[in-house]
C-alpha cells in the first residue's frame, strides 16, 4: 500500500502565508506593511468613547492612583500616529452607521486642519469608491420603456360601463388590460371576501329589501348575502353589529322618501349608444321619479367621490346615469330630467345621504359628462392613441391591480410627468 502511495504528489500547499493581514490597533503596533489601511475612523469607533466605571468615579480613581479613563485615548492616538506613518496609507471611515450619519474621527479633523493650513486638500488621488461601484455596474444601461399599447381600430372600445369611465380617465392602461386583453385579477386561493364582495352583498340586500319592512328583515338579508359572498360567521357577526346603525338610518330615510309619492325603481340596467357606436351601460341602484322630481341614488360601502371630483369630470358615474335617464335608456323606466343625485354611504360611523351640489345642476352635469365622454372615446378610437398607464400624475392612486403589468416601478419615478 505504501509503495502505491509513493509516486503520488503531495497536495499540501508549500506557502500558505496570506499577503493580507487584518489586525486591531494593538496587534498592528509592531507590524510593518507596504500599504496600511486604517478603517473605522469615526468618533466612538476609533477612538472609542471611554466607558465610565460603575463602581469608581474619576476622582476616586485618581485618589487610588489608578490610570485615567482618558489614557486609552492617548494610546489610541499614539497607535494612529505610528500606523499613519507607513509608506502608503489609506484612511477610511463609514459615512453612516446603523442608518444614522457618523462623525469623523478627531484625528481626521486635525489632519484636515493641518492640510488646509498648507493650502492643500486631503482628498484621494484616485476614486476607489468609483472603482468598487464599477465592478458591479452593468456593461450598458437602457432606459425603461413606457408601455404605449395601440390596438387596431377594430379591437378598441365597443362597450363601456359608467363605472369604467373613471378608469379610462385615470388609468387607460388598466382598462386596456382588463377589457381589451381580458386579463382578470386572480384572487389568492382560500382568500376571504374583500371590500368588493362585501359591497356587492350590501347592494343585493338593499335591492331585495322592500320599503316599509321591519328593521330585522334588512338585517337578515344582509347576513344572508354576506354568507353567500363567502364572509365567515365571525366576520358576519361583527358586520351585523357594525351595520346596525346604517340599517336604522336607511329605514328611517326610506320612510321620509315615501312622502314624495315617487315611483321607485331598483337596480335598473340601461344601455345608451353614443356617437361612434360605443354602447354605454350602467346599473342605477335606485331611481325615484315623481311629479317634477327625479333622483338617482347610489349606495357606497366605501368613500364616495367628492362634489369637486364629480364636477371636474373625474368621477362621472352619477352624471352619466342622469344623462341616460334623460334619454330613457333604463329598462322599464320613463325618461325624466334628473333634479337630484345622491350618494348614500352605507356601513360607516355616520351613515347619511349626501346630495351632490354641482355647479351646472344634476341635469347640466349629466349633459357635460356625456359630451366629455364622447370626446374622450373619439380620441381613443384613433389607431394612434395609446392606452397609457396613469398619464395624469395628480389623479392616480398609489397602487392598482395592473401596475405590475405596466412595470410602473421601472419607469414611473424617472418619467414622473409621462
Amino acid at each position: 500500500f505504501m509503495k502505491l502511495l509513493e509516486p503520488e504528489a503531495d497536495p499540501r500547499a508549500q506557502n500558505t502565508e496570506s499577503r493580507i493581514a487584518i489586525w486591531g490597533p494593538l496587534e498592528a503596533r509592531l507590524q510593518r506593511r507596504d500599504l496600511m489601511i486604517l478603517g473605522g475612523l469615526n468618533e466612538g469607533v476609533w477612538p472609542s468613547a471611554p466607558k465610565e466605571d460603575p463602581f469608581l468615579s474619576r476622582p476616586m480613581r485618581h485618589a487610588l492612583g489608578l490610570p485615567s479613563l482618558d489614557e486609552r485615548i492617548g494610546l489610541a492616538a499614539h497607535d494612529f500616529a505610528q500606523l499613519a506613518n507607513a509608506p502608503d496609507v489609506v484612511l477610511t471611515r463609514a459615512l453612516r452607521r446603523d442608518g444614522s450619519p457618523t462623525l469623523a474621527s478627531r484625528w481626521l479633523w486635525r489632519l484636515k486642519t493641518l492640510v488646509q493650513g498648507a493650502k492643500a486638500e486631503l482628498t484621494p488621488a484616485d476614486a476607489p469608491l468609483a472603482w468598487a461601484q464599477a465592478l458591479n455596474g452593468p456593461a450598458a444601461t437602457r432606459k425603461p420603456i413606457v408601455p404605449r399599447p395601440r390596438p387596431p381600430a377594430d379591437k378598441r372600445i365597443k362597450r363601456l360601463s359608467v363605472t369604467q369611465v373613471e378608469t379610462l380617465i385615470r388609468d387607460p392602461y388598466a382598462l386596456y388590460a382588463r377589457r381589451l386583453l381580458g386579463l382578470e385579477v386572480l384572487k389568492p386561493i382560500g382568500a376571504e371576501a374583500g371590500p368588493a364582495e362585501r359591497g356587492s352583498a350590501v347592494h343585493k340586500a338593499i335591492e331585495r329589501f322592500e320599503d316599509g319592512h321591519e328593521h330585522d328583515v334588512l338585517v337578515e338579508l344582509l347576513d344572508e348575502e354576506l354568507k353567500c359572498a363567502g364572509v365567515s360567521p365571525e366576520r358576519r357577526a361583527a358586520e351585523r353589529e357594525r351595520l346596525a346603525i346604517s340599517v336604522k338610518a336607511l329605514i328611517a330615510w326610506f320612510a321620509e322618501r315615501r312622502a314624495h309619492n315617487a315611483s321607485i325603481y331598483r337596480e335598473k340596467k340601461g344601455v345608451l349608444t353614443l356617437k361612434g357606436g360605443v354602447a354605454l351601460s350602467g346599473v342605477a341602484d335606485r331611481i325615484e321619479i315623481g311629479p317634477g322630481h327625479a333622483a338617482i341614488l347610489d349606495f357606497k360601502t366605501g368613500a364616495p367621490p367628492t362634489d369637486k371630483q364629480v364636477d371636474s369630470g373625474l368621477s362621472p358615474q352619477l352624471p352619466l346615469e342622469a344623462a341616460m335617464l334623460a334619454r330613457g335608456a333604463f329598462n322599464g323606466v320613463p325618461a325624466a330630467q334628473v333634479t337630484e343625485l345622491v350618494y348614500w354611504r352605507f356601513g360607516n360611523a355616520d351613515p347619511t345621504p349626501r346630495a351632490l351640489a354641482l355647479e351646472a345642476g344634476p341635469a347640466g352635469a349629466g349633459e357635460a359628462a356625456l359630451r366629455a365622454l364622447e370626446g374622450l372615446l373619439a380620441r381613443y378610437a384613433r389607431p394612434d392613441q395609446p392606452f397609457l398607464s396613469k398619464p395624469r400624475v395628480l389623479k392616480v392612486t398609489l397602487y392598482d391591480d395592473y401596475d405590475h403589468l405596466a412595470r410602473r416601478k421601472e419607469w414611473a419615478d424617472a418619467e414622473g410627468d409621462e
